[in-house]
């Protein structure tokens, strides 16, 4: 089989909270004064990273805390996505979606378009930079779930949807809905669903992650064009087909649905049988620091322990392609890319 790393690259889950290394956020924490609990990258990797022993999806995002504190103000925010970006583009990606909770970085006295258009400044500085394209996707928070176990994010989601359409296609893609998926099924996030369609706004969201596969098809069923993980959805051959036949894209994260015990045995990760199927699966980091991986960790960790070929590789590739919330013509520019490298030239 041809050189593995080739293949990664195009993440197209990847979260910017989770993506900040521990140097940097040392280096944001400076620039605001805010208090960590540990200035030693070593150490503080610990609070704002899991490993494969993490307990569960809730201890998992936990490590988001820290990030977020200190991206609260325009510079850090632009800073962030510059550096993850910049990044990324060093180790050979060509496009890449990194999403984020707008009103997750308010705290500061920022207003949402303020946040929005700092995160796009960080990606165009990166991008007159570097040959890495990108776009950001705006994430509505999961909340309140059952029984209020988390904070009514209601209000702070209709004003991301109002704001990212504001600036859809001037570097924000799409909405997205994340968090604990576990508290909160998807019939709760309609009026999401309803906006986004009345001002136009393409959306996806994270669903069968670590619940049912029902709820995978009822996120397609309101018009995501994308599913975050979707990784329930082996669990319902009826469900499988639907999802193949709509053609919607899947955007699966191996290390983290480890480290979130979403599955327990690697060897038992459906990319295989998704593949069979028909359906369009990609492979993606979801948090780069958080989960301690990068992309080409992923399609390792798959290509070692699944039956898997460099066909496999070749249409994971493309369909991730096919996924990127960018026009066709864009789409196509990414193709004639590839192609100029003769590692690539015979696959498309």
């Amino acid at each position: 089989m041809k050189n593995l790393e080739k293949f990664a690259l195009i993440d197209l889950h990847s979260h910017l909270d989770g993506a900040i290394m521990p140097e940097m956020i040392i280096e944001l924490a400076n620039k605001v004064g805010v208090k960590l609990p540990t200035y030693d990258p070593v150490e503080l990797k610990e609070y704002v990273s899991a490993d494969i022993n993490c307990e569960s999806l809730v201890e998992y995002l936990n490590c988001f805390e820290i990030p977020c504190s200190v991206m609260q103000t325009k510079e850090n925010i632009s800073d962030s996505v510059y550096y993850v970006l910049k990044d990324q583009d060093k180790r050979g990606l060509i496009y890449t979606e990194l999403r984020f909770a707008p009103q997750k970085h308010i705290e500061g006295g920022l207003t949402m378009d303020e946040v929005i258009q700092a995160a796009i400044d960080g990606r165009n500085r990166a991008m007159a930079e570097c040959d890495i394209k990108a776009n950001i996707i705006c994430c509505c928070m999961k909340g309140p779930g059952k029984d209020g176990l988390l904070p009514d994010f209601t209000e702070g989601n209709i004003a991301t949807v109002k704001a990212a359409r504001k600036f859809l296609g001037k570097g924000v893609c799409l909405v997205d809905i994340a968090g604990a998926e576990n508290l909160c099924p998807i019939d709760e996030f309609e009026y999401i669903f309803d906006l986004c369609k009345e001002l136009g706004m393409p959306f996806i969201t994270h669903a069968g992650e670590n619940t049912t596969a029902d709820q995978v098809k009822k996120a397609i069923e309101y018009g995501a064009q994308r599913i975050g993980h979707g990784l329930q959805t082996i669990q319902d051959p009826e469900i499988m087909k639907f999802v193949a036949e709509k053609g919607t894209p899947l955007e699966m994260c191996p290390v983290s649905n480890l480290q979130t015990k979403s599955i327990l045995d690697i060897k038992k990760y459906p990319i295989r049988e998704f593949l069979d199927a028909g359906i369009r699966v990609t492979i993606n980091t979801d948090n780069l620091n958080v989960s301690r991986t990068q992309l080409v960790n992923e399609y390792q960790l798959v290509f070692d322990n699944l039956d898997l070929d460099e066909k496999d590789a070749v249409q994971l590739l493309k369909n991730s392609i096919y996924a990127c919330a960018i026009s066709d013509e864009e789409k196509q520019q990414l193709v004639e890319r590839l192609k100029k490298d003769p590692f690539y030239a015979d696959m498309f």
